[in-house]
């Protein structure tokens, strides 16, 4: 139903939130470890109202990210955390969800990198610097966490679902592509976390063949290569399911480093080391390797071609994926 007071009610809950948010920066500098949790609770009308209102309130929401966070007044640190608590806060007010989350409960996200990725390019790729490796709280012990790196699921579902068909990620990807801490994984994690039988599931083959498809040839040279070169030395894929104390299970899956420290995968999590002590090794992990035969490389490889459905690029994928 459309509500011709929701503009006014949408930049009022902003405001309230980012004051609050600033607020708190401004005493603590991060270090006290709860910022994230902080900013979730100060964002959680905007985010509520957002949520009941969707087609009439992203256009809005994305003016008031453009105008009110993207700009020098917020500090970096603050403004990537923001931006990752309004992408998650659907799973993250719901504690019925559990730890484990799904690319589709943060692919709303990508209606506002839709309608702002064109003015806020820079802003959004130091965001998946900082989501892809984690903010530490300054002067911490080795753990502690101001912001987790998130799992390669969450960064696939917020970024591959943003539309490149209108131009409007152009000016992002290619400064991802000059970006050198921008996070490879996107283009070398396993995606099948759950039913471990394949590297990428058809969805992201899909969505793969459209970022060669449509993307900036210079960050398809930079990306597709790196995805090809991965793709050809890869050897093996591990899965992994941990149970957590209080039985919810949560999933993660990489290549080539066989089980060795296989907790590590599941660092997203944030686990302290009384939270590893309860955890009974190998009884709450189950692990399942499947061996990348040159067979499957090539079921890769030409999967991903296929579904290049621009002629010019499909040979540029060839180019860069065979080699």
């Amino acid at each position: 139903m459309y509500d011709p007071h929701l503009e006014r009610r949408l930049t009022v809950d902003f405001n309230n939130g980012l004051s609050s948010s600033l607020e708190h920066w401004e005493e603590t500098d991060g270090k006290d470890g709860s910022t994230y949790s902080k900013v979730l609770m100060h964002f959680h009308e905007l985010c509520s109202s957002v949520s009941r209102q969707r087609e009439q309130a992203y256009p809005i929401a994305a003016s008031l990210v453009k105008e009110m966070l993207c700009c020098d007044g917020v500090p970096r640190k603050l403004r990537s955390i923001i931006l990752l608590a309004l992408a998650r806060w659907y799973h993250d007010h719901d504690t019925h969800l559990g730890s484990y989350i799904t690319g589709r409960a943060v692919s709303h996200f990508a209606e506002v990198l839709n309608l702002t990725a064109q003015e806020c390019a820079e802003v959004y790729v130091q965001w998946f610097e900082d989501i892809g490796y984690g903010i530490r709280v300054p002067g911490s012990k080795k753990g502690y966490w101001m912001m987790l790196p998130q799992p390669t699921r969450v960064m696939r579902g917020i970024l591959f679902d943003a539309r490149l068909q209108n131009n409007g990620m152009n000016k992002f990807w290619r400064l991802a592509a000059e970006s050198k801490k921008f996070p490879k994984q996107l283009f070398t994690d396993p995606g099948d976390n759950e039913r471990w039988e394949c590297y990428l599931t058809t969805a992201q083959l899909r969505q793969m063949g459209s970022f060669i498809a449509l993307a900036p040839e210079v960050a398809v040279k930079r990306f597709a290569k790196l995805f090809g070169k991965h793709v050809h030395k890869m050897n093996l894929i591990v899965y992994a399911k941990l149970t957590l104390p209080g039985g919810t299970p949560v999933f993660a899956a990489q290549c080539d480093k066989g089980d060795r420290d296989i907790l590590r995968l599941f660092g997203w999590l944030g686990l302290t080391e009384a939270d590893i002590d309860r955890i009974h090794v190998p009884s709450d992990i189950k692990i399942k390797k499947i061996s990348v035969t040159d067979a499957d490389k090539k079921r890769i490889v030409d999967a991903v071609i296929e579904n290049v459905r621009v002629p010019e690029r499909r040979l540029l994928a060839k180019k860069l994926l065979r080699g």
